[in-house]
């Protein structure tokens, strides 16, 4: 699966997917965990936000990388722990009450014309 990144103006991570295979986990989750913090740079965290104390990934045989926060919270992507840290250059998806926000909206409008349909049945 190809990233959009490069076409969004964002940079591939700094470390490829073999070389971390090829890496103790030690190395590895600090390999990982500080190319997050580069990839959070570019987005414009706060130096708070990318020294990423407490976090923790894991990595898959296939190089599928898991984010934890330090609350134990899960994350999929960089992106996604861009976005939980309110990052406003995040690329895909929104946050989750952007999500809620604009469900109450789709279904105010939905309540609203049953409501119009129903007046003019009269």
């Amino acid at each position: 699966r190809k990233s959009n990144a490069n076409k969004l103006g964002f940079s591939k991570p700094k470390i490829s997917r073999k070389e971390i295979l090829a890496m103790d986990k030690g190395n590895r989750q600090k390999a990982i965990l500080t190319a997050l913090s580069e990839y959070l740079e570019e987005m414009g965290a706060s130096s708070k936000q990318k020294a990423l104390k407490g976090w923790s990934c894991t990595c898959t045989e296939t190089c599928d990388i898991v984010y934890f926060g330090p609350n134990k919270e899960r994350h999929r992507s960089r992106a996604d722990v861009a976005r939980h840290f309110k990052l406003k250059l995040a690329p895909g998806g929104t946050t989750a009450s952007a999500k809620a926000a604009a469900l109450a909206t789709s279904r105010a409008s939905k309540a609203m014309e049953r409501e119009r349909k129903t007046a003019a049945e009269k």
